[in-house]
């Protein structure tokens, strides 16, 4: 059997780092342990460790992530179409989904790994997230990124990074909208889903390049709100409904927020819409000029609107409404 080569980008993160005087903080690198971890649990895989920066991923900016998405397009380059991405939990999901864009239309699997506790803390995650995920790329070969990652008292998935979904309201699991995952890493061997819709990608057309400033508003519904006018420099407004899909589409004062955004040509996109019967406020959505996108991920509409800086109205509405990666 021809032996598999993995290049792992370290990028810090809590995978990357310890606990020192009551406070987590980037460590050396975690490369050996990893390593070590894989050929314990019997893989062969061989590794290529690069770190490209290190940071705990809330201080995550565009240069970061253009310098991740340099550096996985360097390895794909250079001949490895098999990657893992080690990064923090705060914003994998963000840095998945500009991977994903970047890679899209290319033959070529990686995964992101993360830990919910640094590796020498009992109870970490760490180690099953990189075996699952080095196991995954070992034995199949299913183009596209992912994350693998064990939530407490199940075993470790693979997630695909188009469908990542933001992480619960006090909680640290990682999971997909609508539940979905493409394997399943049981006592050391990966599992496929049967029921996993594989999503064939395809080039987005241009560079993926991240300006400093997304120009994205992101709106999140709540009881009491005033909606000011969007800012100027705003190319498109993020609406984040409440868990039905809704929005109070009877205030006054949000009608004229959507009538502003309307005169201004500034999209309103609405995330987290499921499909199905909706409530009577959604009726409103397209009077208002809210554009829906049924199913989408936050993370992957808004990396995905940041990525279109130079696109506007109409021209950044059909970019979005495009499925490139299986973000639709």
């Amino acid at each position: 059997m021809e032996k598999i080569s993995i290049e792992v980008l370290l990028t810090g993160g809590t995978i990357g780092s310890a606990v020192k005087g009551g406070m987590i903080s980037p460590a050396g690198s975690p490369a050996e342990k990893l390593k070590a971890s894989y050929k314990n649990a019997g893989g062969k895989a061989e590794f290529e460790f690069v770190s490209p920066y290190t940071i705990l991923s809330e201080n995550l900016n565009a240069d970061n992530i253009n310098a991740l998405v340099s550096s996985a397009l360097g390895a794909y380059k250079s001949g490895y179409d098999k990657i893992i991405i080690c990064h923090g939990t705060d914003t994998l999901q963000y840095s998945a989904a500009a991977v994903l864009y970047a890679l899209a239309g290319a033959h070529c699997s990686c995964v992101f790994v993360s830990a919910a506790k640094p590796l020498d803390a009992e109870g970490t995650n760490g180690f099953d997230n990189f075996c699952a995920a080095a196991a995954f790329l070992e034995n199949t070969d299913m183009p596209g990124v992912y994350a693998a990652y064990k939530n407490g008292g199940e075993n470790a998935k693979i997630l695909p990074a188009a469908r990542l979904a933001l992480h619960a309201e006090g909680g640290e699991s990682l999971n997909c909208v609508n539940g979905e995952y493409a394997a399943e890493f049981i006592n050391g061997k990966i599992i496929p889903n049967p029921q996993f819709v594989f999503a064939e990608s395809k080039n987005i057309g241009f560079p993926v390049h991240f300006k400093n400033f997304s120009g994205v508003e992101i709106i999140t519904a709540a009881p009491g709100q005033e909606y000011a006018p969007c800012k100027s420099g705003t190319r498109a407004a993020i609406l984040k409904p409440y868990h039905s899909g809704t929005l109070n589409t009877a205030s006054a004062d949000f009608r004229k927020f959507c009538q502003n955004a309307k005169e201004r040509n500034i999209p309103l996109f609405a995330v987290d819409i499921k499909p199905g019967a909706q409530y009577e406020s959604s009726f409103e959505f397209e009077k208002l000029g809210i554009i829906p996108i049924e199913g989408a991920a936050f993370a992957a509409t808004y990396i995905k609107l940041w990525l279109a800086g130079g696109k506007k109205g109409k021209e950044l509405e059909q970019f979005i409404k495009t499925s490139f990666a299986g973000e639709l």
